[in-house]
């Protein structure tokens, strides 16, 4: 049995394809294993999710910032941090910021269940 273990996708939608192109040629796989960290941070997240849903015998696991994007969870830096050093403020909005799209890009897709 050959399996495809892939992870670290994160919204990236060019290079899935790429690695999907790769397994074909490669003569392709019996399963799919996806471990994770599938949307946030990149650019295409819906995408993403609606290829990985379509692949055949596949199995998923939720990343770190899979958790991220629908908790609402953040990773560090924490607004307490930010208010005791000052230099982590761009840090801290840049973090929101981006989950916040992601969460927004998810939602307006109708993926926000399915990642839950």
């Amino acid at each position: 049995m050959r399996v495809a273990f892939l992870a670290d996708i994160h919204g990236n939608e060019i290079a899935l394809s790429a690695v999907l192109r790769d397994i074909e040629a490669r003569g392709g796989v019996n399963a799919y294993w996806i471990l994770g960290d599938l949307v946030a941070l990149g650019p295409q997240p819906v995408q993403v999710l609606e290829i990985l849903s379509a692949l055949p015998n596949t199995r998923f696991m939720r990343g770190n910032t899979d958790r991220y994007v629908v908790s609402g969870d953040r990773p560090p830096p924490s607004i307490e941090e930010a208010k005791r050093n000052s230099e982590l403020m761009g840090a801290l909005v840049e973090v929101a910021n981006t989950f916040a799209w992601t969460q927004g890009m998810i939602t307006a897709g109708g993926w926000l269940p399915w990642l839950q």
